[in-house]
Order: C-alpha cells, then structure tokens, then sequence
C-alpha cells in the first residue's frame, strides 16, 4: 500500500470520503491487485489494534449483512493484544472489500477518537487538513531522498537494486521463451516447443539461479529493515515501503527500469 493509499483509508475513516469513492478506485485495478489490497486493508486494521469488542460490534453487523458462513474470524497477536481481522470467503472481490472497509471504519473511528488530541501517529492526525497531508508527504519523500544518498546504506541499496534488476530481466526473458510462437487461434503447443522450453532450463517454478536471487534480497531487505526501524523508529510496514521506494529509485536512475514487482 503506497503512503497516498494509507492516506485515502485514514481520510475514509474520518469520514472524509465515501465508501462508493473507494469502492471506484478498487474496481479500477486488476484482480490481482485487488487480492492484494484486501490483504493490505486486512493487515491495516489488525495495526491500529482495534478493541476486541468493537471488532465483535462490526463483524456482528456485517455477518448481518452478508449471510453465513460468509464471514470467518482470524486471529492475531499484536503486543501481547489481541485484535481480530476477518476476511469474506463467499461473495465477489468487491462486496468483500465493502465489508472489510465498513469493519475498519468502525474500528478506527473509536481509535481516531481517542488519539487525534494528541496523536502520536500521523494515521489520527486531521486530515481534513491539506496541509497536514502535505506535511505528511513532504516528511516522507524526504526521508526516501535521504536514503537515496546516505553513506550508510548506499551500498545495500545499489546491491538491492542490482538484485531486482537481473530479477526483472530474467522474469522478462522467461515471458518471452513461454510466450506462444502460434498466431493461429486454438494452436497447440508442438512438441519441440515444449522441448525447447525445458532444454533451455525453463521451470515453473524457477531456476536455482532466481533462487539465490530472491535469498539474497531477502537477507539484505531483513538488514536495511532491522536498522532503519531501530534509526528512524518506523513500524515494520513503513519499513518496507520506503526500502521499496528507495530500491525503485535506484532501479530508475541506474538501470532506467520502472517495475510494479519491487
């Protein structure tokens, strides 16, 4: 979820938009997307750790809604709290994203109610504000331009980038060797084709090769997140947006690569 999405959720929350607005944006995306931002708004409100009881409140009135078994409950431990999330099994993408996006509305509003006093996290600041949003945005991008060209971190982030860009080439050389030599409709792939494919070493499931790349981005993510989160006191999420940001930003200028997989 990018910062200008975290944002959109927040402003939902404090009733600044519509469910219907949100529910346009959604619909604008591909199914995999989608997937992923069910997943995302899931993950969100298990983060601002809404009260147990309140939680019950709002999947009491979505299983309501939405008859069962539709709605299931998961559970997850956060700090030693329990908060609940819940995910719709039955229905489509879109009325299960109606449904999370009511439970995080209720969650967070009594939240929003008890922080915007004094927040100590931007998330139950007013944002209502224009200038608190571009105050919000302006930190954030310095932070990323910070990173960009901190001495500390330059290498990781150059090797990082290395990583994704020969992750990227190989992903791309692979879709061109699968994609199909007929322009007949209703062709079936030959034999030697198929031969041809696997002779050359292309899997599935990948090589040994995209293997170690994808062990050594994750080795190196661990490290850039484990000291940024402890220097610039940022949750695991934010975390990781940033290294994403940062990674794309190095993957522009030196490699002239633009990818939606870092």
């Amino acid at each position: 979820m990018s910062l200008e999405e975290e944002i959109t959720i927040c402003q939902f929350g404090q009733g600044l938009y519509a469910a219907i607005h949100l529910l346009e944006l959604f619909e604008q995306v591909d199914e995999l997307t989608q997937y992923r931002q069910l997943d995302e708004l899931c993950l969100f409100l298990w983060r601002i750790e809404p009260d147990e009881a309140r939680v019950e409140q709002a999947l009491l009135q979505e299983t309501k809604r939405v008859p069962p078994p539709a709605v299931v409950r998961r559970m997850y431990m956060s700090n030693s709290k329990l908060s609940r999330t819940f995910q719709l099994l039955e229905g489509d993408t879109k009325n299960r994203y109606a449904s999370l996006l009511a439970v995080f509305k209720t969650c967070y509003q009594a939240r929003y109610a008890a922080e915007k006093a004094n927040p100590a996290n931007w998330w139950y600041r007013d944002l209502s504000n224009p200038a608190v949003v571009e105050e919000i945005l302006a930190g954030h991008q310095r932070l990323i331009d910070e990173l960009y060209h901190h001495p500390s971190y330059s290498s990781e982030f150059v090797c990082l980038a290395r990583l994704w860009n020969d992750e990227i080439a190989e992903r791309l050389a692979e879709s061109q060797q699968l994609a199909p030599k007929h322009t007949a409709p209703y062709s079936f792939v030959s034999y030697d084709e198929i031969s041809e494919l696997f002779g050359n070493g292309v899997s599935m499931i990948g090589d040994l090769s995209s293997s170690r790349n994808a062990q050594a981005r994750s080795i190196l993510t661990h490290s850039l997140g484990k000291a940024l989160s402890k220097q610039y006191k940022l949750e695991y999420a934010d975390v990781i947006r940033v290294i994403s940001e940062v990674t794309r930003l190095h993957l522009r200028t030196r490699y002239n690569v633009e990818s939606p997989w870092v």
